[in-house]
């Protein structure tokens, strides 16, 4: 384990570093004269970022601000240049805020997106998914925790349609 935190009452604790020579060691004595490796030697990086809120958790959707922090985002470097592009905008967006979109990538066995979402915060929701540049809006509703996943075909007569982790239709969306 590289980090952990625990909160007892008004105290809040992490553990950035741990240097044993073995993850759980007690009641194993180290023998003197030999050479061991210890854990975590070196330079490390380690990001870390505190959310101050108030109520539960799942009202600070703290798992949204944590994939924002572990997930950086990819981008291309562009000269200014004619367009009708706004200098920001989303290809992809859902509300509510426990809704959060994980997967966008190409269709392994068609010509296709494929989206994938789950909810966060353990609270069932009712969501509106938008892709506005392809001008594809749907409705899902997620249970608990549930992930879900969709084909989304551009120009398709039905442009959206659920299909589980392996991409396989489960039906209407």
């Amino acid at each position: 384990q590289k980090y952990g935190f625990d909160v007892l009452g008004a105290d809040m604790r992490m553990s950035i570093l741990r240097s044993p020579i073995y993850a759980y060691h007690d009641p194993y004595k180290p023998e003197s004269g030999r050479a061991y490796v210890y854990q975590d030697q070196g330079v490390q990086t380690v990001t870390y970022q505190l959310v101050p809120h108030r109520g539960q958790w799942q009202n600070a959707t703290i798992p949204r601000r944590a994939w924002e922090l572990n997930v950086k985002p990819l981008w291309v470097n562009e000269y200014a240049h004619e367009g009708k592009l706004p200098a920001s905008a989303s290809f992809l967006d859902a509300e509510p805020a426990n809704i959060l979109l994980a997967v966008c990538k190409q269709a392994e066995d068609a010509q296709a997106l494929i989206v994938r979402g789950y909810e966060t915060s353990g609270q069932p929701a009712h969501a509106t998914i938008r892709m506005p540049y392809l001008g594809i809006t749907w409705q899902a509703d997620f249970g608990a925790h549930e992930i879900k996943s969709w084909q989304i075909t551009p120009g398709a007569e039905a442009p959206v349609a659920e299909v589980d982790l392996l991409e396989r239709g489960v039906g209407p969306t």
